[in-house]
This record gives C-alpha cells, structure tokens and sequence, in this order.
C-alpha cells in the first residue's frame, strides 16, 4: 500500500542520486591533490614528486615486471642453473617496477576524465546500468587485490575492454575541450587522433587539451584543472538543455 502514496518516479531519483554519490570521483586522486598543493605552498619539492609520482600511478596504473639476478657469478652446474633459473622466475613475479610518472597536468586530466567526465557520460547515455557496468568494469582493470589473482590473460582482456570502454567517451570529452579553450589549436589536435581506433584513450585526452590549454606539451597542472572544471560546466549545461528540451528523458 506504501507504494500508493509515494512517486515511482522519486524514487528512482533518489536512486540514481545515490549511485552517482558512490561512484562518481576519486577520494585518493582528491586527497593527493589537496596534499601537493599543500606542499607546493611550503615549497617541500620531496613531497612534490611523491605526490605526483602517487598521481600518475592512479591515472596511469600499470605494473611492469622485471626479472633481477639473484646471483652475479654464473651458475657452476646445469642444477644449480635450473634452481637459479627458478628463483628469478619467482623473484620477477613479485617485483614490480614503478613506471615514470607522467607530467601532474596529464595525470590531473586523465583523473578528471576517468573518474568524473566518462562515468557521467555512461549515466546520460546508458542510465543507471551504464554507470554501473563502467564503475565494475574500471574496479576489476585497476584492483591491485585482483591484479595478483588474475592470470595475465585476464587482465589483458580486461585492459582492452577499459580501452574501448574509453574510446567513445574520450572523443565526446576532447570536444568539450575545443569548446572552452583554443578552438583552433584542440581542432587540429582532435582531427589527427580522433579517428584513429589506435590512439589510447589517454593519449587522445591529454594532448587535445594541452592543444586547447594553449599548445603547451607540459601545460601547469593548474590550468589543466581550470580546462577540465569549464568543460564538465559546459557538459553539465549541455546535458540540461537536452534533458529541458526532451531529448534525454
């Protein structure tokens, strides 16, 4: 009877709302962001570059291994070469080699795009499954838990499948950046990358909005942020205009 006296349709909303509350952001990339800013203001560079180093690996996360001799003289038997041999197979699958971190201003870009701009993206277009079926996804690729789990041909697929993932968003997002930076310059970026199926995602993000930044390749990391909050404004705007005009229902 309960269901009588209350809206479906508010329901839903308040549903919806708190799908988007879950999912939407990234409480470390925010939290490593206000921390370098905080060092950057008492001029601390060590904690600087941990922190950047910190948000390039949750932009760019990536776990490369590396085989180390467990021995620098040559092995003096054919056994003692295979027990070598099996303690540096051993050794490479727990020792990981932290990438180089990318520049702040890209990995701040790529956050913005992976966390906020393409999870709403999926909810426009998609719905309530959409973003969902984008949060599992993106969970299951950067889980370092599962990571360890998972046979490398699991993670592999699971790799392309994010990739294609981000393909459409990437191209949508790229746009908004022409929009609310140099036209001109994203333009001629965004014609070169945006129709080539293998050009990754980040790839495409990051230099159309260095392009409309201003053409700088290491833009400050400041303005990247400025870039991406005008362009989520100009989204925002662009999906209630449609959602007013009874495009998006």
């Amino acid at each position: 009877m309960l269901l009588y006296f209350i809206d479906i349709g508010l329901i839903e909303f308040a549903a919806n709302l708190v799908v988007l509350a879950v999912i939407i952001g990234n409480t470390e990339v925010r939290a490593f962001y206000r921390q370098y800013l905080n060092a950057e203001n008492r001029n601390d560079v060590e904690a600087m570059n941990l922190l950047q180093s910190e948000l390039s690996e949750q932009g760019f996360a990536t776990n490369v291994q590396a085989t180390t001799n467990t021995s620098d003289s040559a092995p003096e038997n054919a056994e003692q070469e295979v027990a070598q041999t099996e303690a540096t197979d051993e050794l490479a699958d727990t020792v990981t080699i932290a990438p180089e971190p990318k520049p702040l201003s890209e990995s701040l870009i790529w956050c913005n795009f992976k966390y906020y701009a393409a999870p709403i993206f999926y909810f426009v277009i998609f719905g309530l499954p959409g973003i969902v079926f984008y949060a599992t996804a993106l969970y299951l690729f950067e889980s370092k838990s599962l990571k360890n789990r998972l046979p490398d041909n699991v993670i592999s697929t699971l790799k392309a499948w994010n990739e294609w993932m981000f393909w459409l968003p990437a191209r949508f997002v790229s746009v908004g950046f022409m929009f609310v930076g140099h036209f001109s310059n994203g333009l001629e970026s965004y014609l070169k990358l945006a129709a080539n199926f293998s050009v990754p995602a980040y790839q495409m993000i990051t230099e159309v909005a260095h392009a409309a930044e201003g053409g700088h390749p290491q833009s400050n990391e400041k303005n990247m942020v400025k870039l991406a909050k005008r362009n989520m404004a100009l989204f925002v705007v662009v999906v209630a205009l449609l959602t007013l005009y009874g495009y998006i229902v």
